[in-house]
């Protein structure tokens, strides 16, 4: 049987149940309430931060372009700077002296390449009559470095149109020995038998129809208003002034002495004197001998240093006087001989024969001379003063020997460079002690 339970005795259960219902809605209502505000109070705190920073972003100085551009400016300048610097590395690093490939030691340059070949120019053989010489290393890298700036005082001089005013023309002749099979140039160094040995050249042209020329790679200027020199007569083609690019290729040519020579190739000598002797033969041709007669020194010289009431020994100490008042630039047969060798190769790095002046008659031999012993400009017959004619290394005293030479020091180091003694060996050791 069924039986009816009471409402009231389901309600109250029912109604509790759903108050609690709604309780619980009411507190999740509540919580979820809660939790947006917390959310949102959170999202504007968030927002009001990002704002704030976007505001300041915008309020920051941005950086102009104008700035770019000087940062970009400062940058090349920077670069080409660092640019330089590497060319003048690269420049000294090929052409400066200090590189070992240009400033090997002599030894090493000295050997012959062919030591078997029988030739006077096969310098540093048994064969030869020479020894071999680099200017550009003895003043780049040797002795001579201490005189360095000498060479860029003469080139100065050079340029200025200064050097050896009035002096005569600088030679450089070249002949082809086809019975040698060689081609050799010659270095003119004033008072070391240069004439002789430069008209015999001529000779093996003119007379022997050897292929050859006589080039000319200096004319000094001419003091016009007071002297005047016949310039250079071109005759012929024989004789040819040679432009300072032309006269720089010809000396790039030059080898040490081999068998087989290209045609831009020649083997280039100079004689060398000893400075004792050669000053004595200077002051005789500097005083008007033939050749010098035009140079506008002579009779200043003369003037100067030569009275009939002096002896040889008063004349020659006022000569040594004057040149160590005026320097050997006051005229061109009083300048040191290393300095014409340096002259003539252009500070280029090439090998000279050097020969002693006791081995000009076997040059002149070697160039068919018909007398090898005969003298083109002898003191007795081309010096003026008869006081002059007879002067002679006798007349020295050690003081005088002494100052010559100081005078001639940078030839001293070049001839002891390479073996050759002279009259100043005992003043050289005396310094070096």
């Amino acid at each position: 049987m069924f039986h009816r339970r009471s409402v009231a005795a389901v309600l109250p259960t029912t109604t509790n149940t759903i108050i609690s219902n709604n309780n619980d809605i009411n507190d999740t209502s509540i919580k979820n309430k809660n939790c947006s505000n917390e959310e949102r109070i959170r999202n504007e705190s968030t927002r009001n931060y990002f704002g704030q920073y976007r505001n300041q972003k915008k309020l920051r100085p941005q950086p102009k372009l104008q700035h770019y551009s000087l940062i970009i400016i400062i940058l090349i300048i920077i670069v080409i700077i660092l640019l330089s610097i590497f060319a003048v590395i690269l420049y000294h690093y090929f052409n400066t002296p200090t590189n070992s490939k240009d400033c090997q030691y002599f030894e090493e340059n000295v050997k012959s390449e062919y030591p078997n070949s029988k030739s006077i120019f096969n310098c540093n053989t048994q064969f030869g009559e020479c020894v071999w010489f680099y200017p550009f290393q003895f003043f780049h890298c040797g002795l001579g470095k201490q005189f360095n700036s000498m060479l860029q005082y003469m080139e100065q001089q050079r340029q200025s149109h200064s050097l050896w005013m009035n002096g005569p023309p600088i030679p450089l002749p070249y002949v082809s020995l086809p019975n040698k099979n060689m081609t050799i140039s010659m270095i003119h160094i004033h008072k070391n038998a240069g004439t002789s040995l430069v008209l015999q050249l001529e000779s093996l042209v003119r007379r022997h129809h050897n292929k050859g020329q006589r080039y000319f790679i200096y004319e000094p200027p001419t003091s016009i208003n007071k002297f005047k020199i016949p310039p250079l007569q071109k005759q012929d083609n024989y004789e040819k002034l040679l432009s300072r690019q032309q006269m720089r290729n010809f000396v790039k040519g030059a080898v040490k002495y081999r068998p087989l020579y290209h045609s831009n190739q020649h083997t280039m000598f100079a004689v060398v004197r000893d400075p004792i002797e050669r000053f004595i033969s200077s002051i005789g041709q500097a005083s008007g001998a033939y050749g010098s007669s035009h140079n506008g020194i002579g009779p200043l010289l003369r003037q100067q240093c030569i009275s009939s009431s002096s002896s040889r020994q008063e004349t020659l100490r006022c000569f040594i006087n004057l040149v160590q008042n005026n320097s050997t630039w006051v005229e061109v047969h009083f300048t040191p001989q290393v300095y014409e060798i340096a002259f003539v190769t252009m500070n280029l790095n090439v090998p000279i024969a050097i020969f002693p002046f006791a081995k000009v008659p076997l040059l002149l031999k070697e160039f068919h001379a018909d007398d090898p012993n005969r003298k083109e400009k002898h003191g007795l017959i081309h010096r003026e003063d008869p006081i002059l004619q007879n002067m002679s290394i006798h007349d020295y005293d050690e003081q005088m020997l002494q100052s010559v030479c100081t005078i001639y020091h940078i030839d001293v180091l070049f001839l002891s460079s390479i073996g050759y003694s002279t009259h100043c060996d005992v003043f050289l050791n005396n310094t070096t002690t």
